[in-house]
This record gives C-alpha cells, sequence and structure tokens, in this order.
C-alpha cells in the first residue's frame, strides 16, 4: 500500500439560521501522510482484537481515540472521491477496512445488545445506518454488496470482512494493505476454510459440514468453479489428497450461524 499524502483544509462558517458548519475540502497532495491514519485502525486491531476473532468492544468504546481518528480520515478521503490516490489493490484494502472499521463503529454505539441484529429492525445495522465515507453517505450493505462484491469479483472478501458476530471470519490483528493482498486474502481464506468449526467433512457419512457464508454467497464462490467443495479444496489443508471427483455427491450441511456478539 503506497503512502498517501493528502491536504485537508477545515473551512467552518458562520450561519445564523442553521448554526456552525464544517466543510471539508481537499486541496493538494503534500501534507498529511495516511499511513498514520490506517495505523490508527492497526492500534485498534492490534490492541483489541484477538487472532481468533474476539474483539474487546468495551475497551474500544472507553478510549475511542484511535478509530475515530480513522472515521475522520474515511469521511474526507475514499477511492470514488480521490480515485487518483488509489490502486485497484489499494482500494480494495480500503474499502475491506472501512467496513470492519464501522462494523466496529455500529457496536460501540450499542452498548447494550448482544447481537449487531438487534440494532434496528429487519438488520437495520447493515442497510438503514449510514455513515460518512468520502463525503457520502453509505451503508454497510452498500460497501458489501454494490462495492467489495459489485466491483471487484473476488469471493475471497467474505473471509476478510466481519459482521461482529461468532460466525463471521475474524477481523485479525491487522488491516489488509494494498501490497500483497491477494496473499492477504489467500492466508484468510487458507484460515477460515481449515477451521472445522466453517468447513468439516465426514467421510465415513460422505457429508461435508459449511458456514452458511457458502450457501448465503454460493454464487460468488462457483463462479469460476463447478462447485462449492471445487472451491473450498482449493485452500484446505487435504486439497491435494482429497479429489474433487470423491466428495462431489456428498450431503451438504449448512451449519447454524451463531450472531451474538464476537466479543
Amino acid at each position: 500500500m503506497k503512502l498517501i499524502f493528502i491536504f485537508i483544509i477545515i473551512m467552518i462558517n458562520d450561519a445564523t439560521a442553521i448554526g456552525r458548519e464544517a466543510q471539508i475540502k481537499m486541496s493538494e497532495v503534500d501534507a498529511v501522510d495516511s499511513q498514520n491514519n490506517y495505523n490508527s485502525l492497526n492500534i485498534i486491531l492490534q490492541s483489541f482484537s484477538t487472532p481468533h476473532g474476539k474483539i474487546d468492544y468495551t475497551s474500544i468504546r472507553n478510549d475511542p481515540f484511535n478509530l475515530n481518528k480513522f472515521l475522520n480520515f474515511i469521511s474526507n478521503v475514499s477511492p470514488q472521491l480521490y480515485p487518483e490516490l488509489f490502486s485497484e489493490t489499494d482500494a480494495k484494502a480500503y474499502w475491506i477496512n472501512v467496513y470492519n472499521a464501522l462494523t466496529i463503529k455500529t457496536i460501540i454505539d450499542n452498548p447494550n445488545v448482544n447481537s449487531i441484529r438487534e440494532i434496528s429492525w429487519g438488520m437495520g445495522a447493515f442497510w438503514r445506518n449510514k455513515f460518512n465515507v468520502g463525503g457520502i453517505k453509505i451503508t454497510l450493505n452498500h460497501i458489501e454488496h454494490k462495492i467489495l462484491r459489485g466491483k471487484y469479483n473476488d469471493p475471497r472478501i467474505h473471509f476478510a470482512i466481519n459482521c461482529a458476530s461468532n460466525s463471521c471470519p475474524p477481523i485479525g490483528n491487522r488491516i489488509v494493505t494494498g501490497d500483497n493482498l491477494s496473499d492477504q486474502l489467500n492466508k484468510k481464506a487458507t484460515d477460515f476454510i481449515n477451521d472445522t468449526t466453517n468447513v468439516r467433512f465426514d467421510h465415513s457419512n460422505k457429508k461435508v459440514y459449511l458456514s452458511r457464508i457458502f450457501k448465503w454467497y454460493k454464487k460468488d464462490f462457483t463462479h469460476n468453479h463447478n462447485d462449492l467443495l471445487e472451491y473450498i479444496l482449493e485452500y484446505h489443508k487435504d486439497g491435494s489428497e482429497i479429489k474433487y471427483t470423491d466428495v462431489s455427491t456428498y450431503n451438504i450441511i449448512y451449519n447454524k450461524y451463531d450472531w451474538l456478539l464476537n466479543e
């Protein structure tokens, strides 16, 4: 991920009828090192996220400085607002990190919930709550479905974004970056698929137990593969030993999804 240098001028206009309003304007790319802004999210993940996906939301809520710093950054800078500042991999990494940061923001803003599904009716945390990204109000659903899924056509993103629930792929201890992004996504796919909570073969009964993520996004995973199991074997530790033809007729059973907070 290359360094993006930005200079932000904040102009505050006094309006007699509507009060004070801040207008943020980008001028030239030469003053503020955006690596520091990305690092603020890294600090959060290194301090409050475990490799197994548990997040200490209470501690982040009590000390939101670094999260707020990152949110301020993304409110002023995005690949849509300044496409010249982002390569394709930088942009993809940006949106993955933004999704995860906004999910954390959603939870710390709602301290008394046991599940993200309790925030607003009908899974409204994903499609109703809007956030300022690059000066535009957008939802988590928009980021996931219109940008990450819609633009990049990379099923590995499903292993990199986290919905604040136990059955979601873990965020991990660090952000993803544009540099070597494919390697980072391969590792996330490998880690998720080789966790028997998400993928478990029962050869004696010719069954395979899968995370519901594979059911919900089957179209994504099978876009360039015959079916789900062919895709899964590409990353499975026993993929070289298990022949697709031997398991292609296995009965697929999707696990119950645990929507309780990953805290």
